[in-house]
């Protein structure tokens, strides 16, 4: 699993949301938030910076990968 990845749950945990509770803010469904943190599905810029808002991290180089 990507940093990304255990970013994405390690900030949506830290928020104390469940992944339910995050694909309702983001507008899909919780299978399509699942696939994101697992990995199977890639994040599109516009969700990230939709994640970013939602968690409250001030760069969107906070969620993604540098590298």
């Amino acid at each position: 699993m990507s940093s990304t990845l255990h970013k994405l749950q390690y900030l949506r945990k830290k928020k104390g949301m469940s992944q339910d509770q995050m694909a309702q803010k983001l507008g899909m469904t919780v299978h399509g938030y699942r696939k994101i943190e697992q990995g199977s599905r890639r994040m599109t810029l516009e969700l990230a910076i939709k994640i970013k808002g939602i968690v409250d991290v001030a760069h969107i180089e906070d969620i993604l990968d540098a590298g």
